[in-house]
């Protein structure tokens, strides 16, 4: 599953991502694996070559900074539409941007 993170600038979008996926780094792209104790059992029973868990991709939509900024560049836009959800993250505290 693809999540991407969108929302207006400075409203903690990055904030978010980190701690959703802890082990991306400085990158905008982060997976987890989800452990399912149900699939553990049923390795457990037929023995599989190859356990696969399912995984989650977080994505960091990147919008400008500033004033002026575009917030659906065709690039943001084009994130979303690869997406199987949208998290929109909106910003609870005063923003000198907006």
């Amino acid at each position: 599953m693809r999540v991407a993170i969108c929302g207006y600038p400075g409203s903690g979008k990055s904030t978010v991502f980190k701690a959703l996926a802890p082990g991306a780094g400085s990158g905008s792209i982060g997976s987890i694996k989800v452990p399912d104790p149900r699939v553990d059992r049923l390795a457990r029973i037929y023995r599989p070559r190859k356990v696969i868990y399912a995984e989650i991709t977080f994505v960091d939509l990147e919008s400008g900074t500033g004033p002026r900024a575009e917030v659906f560049s065709s690039r943001v836009v084009q994130g979303m539409r690869n997406a199987d959800l949208l998290v929109h993250v909106v910003r609870a505290f005063d923003s000198p941007y907006l």
